[in-house]
């Protein structure tokens, strides 16, 4: 798998590009590079998380929406297993964490599934993945592996996924977590990374954009600007909602 290093600044100047229903959704890309993905409207990732509030049914609808209004082929991306750690570090028994996680995730994939039959998606329930399902997929297990290698080799890489996995924790139990609950909320980031470095590869397309509520700072600390740490295919786009 070969992948170049796009090194960008994010271009703030760029005028957001506005959904056409109410006016109201509004899709920034991170930069010029980005901007250029997301007019070639090939592909989206829908980037859903369990246990954030912006999540609504409605919310996730309206992005649902945009996604089959700008682009020739919509997937939606829910977590995997890995989210268990961030509830079991955050103090949650591992039995009640995996039931919490499944509850969500059927919350999350009904209403994906809900939204995509409305706009017409051929095999819908197809187009909606968590990464654990997705390990079957030879593209992003390889990614895996190499973003694995990458956060034992790399000292930026690995304190980017710690500080990620920290803020998460932080937000589900109020206090800063010891390094051991660290070293399980850790294998969050690890696995979404993939997606943010070549999802075109995953997905088996030429071109794809990630989707996602607000500014991703895995993305921005790792794969935008001159001292990007990760290599990312010139065919991944980023873009957030406003």
């Amino acid at each position: 798998m070969s992948l170049s290093i796009v090194t960008e600044t994010p271009d703030r100047q760029r005028a957001p590009i506005v959904d056409d229903v109410c006016g109201r959704l509004r899709a920034r890309p991170y930069t010029d590079a980005c901007a250029d993905i997301l007019e070639r409207a090939e592909h989206v990732v829908i980037g859903l998380s369990p246990f954030n509030g912006y999540f609504s049914a409605t919310a996730i609808q309206r992005m649902i929406a945009w996604g089959c209004r700008h682009f020739r082929k919509v997937d939606v991306l829910l977590p995997g297993y890995e989210a268990i750690y961030t509830l079991t570090a955050a103090g949650l028994a591992p039995i009640e964490a995996t039931r919490k996680l499944r509850r969500e995730l059927l919350r999350l994939r009904n209403t994906s599934l809900r939204s995509l039959q409305d706009h017409d998606v051929e095999h819908p329930q197809q187009r909606i993945h968590s990464w654990t399902r997705l390990l079957e997929n030879r593209s992003y297990l390889a990614l895996r592996q190499q973003v694995r290698r990458t956060y034992g080799d790399d000292f930026s890489v690995r304190q980017a996924c710690r500080n990620a996995a920290i803020t998460a924790v932080e937000g589900a139990m109020g206090q800063r977590p010891d390094e051991r609950r660290l070293a399980q909320a850790v294998h969050y980031p690890l696995a979404e990374l993939p997606f943010f470095v070549d999802s075109p590869a995953i997905y088996g397309v030429c071109s794809s954009v990630f989707a996602y509520p607000r500014p991703i700072s895995l993305v921005h600390s790792l794969s935008i600007g001159s001292d990007a740490a990760l290599a990312r295919t010139d065919g991944q786009g980023f873009v957030s909602f406003e």
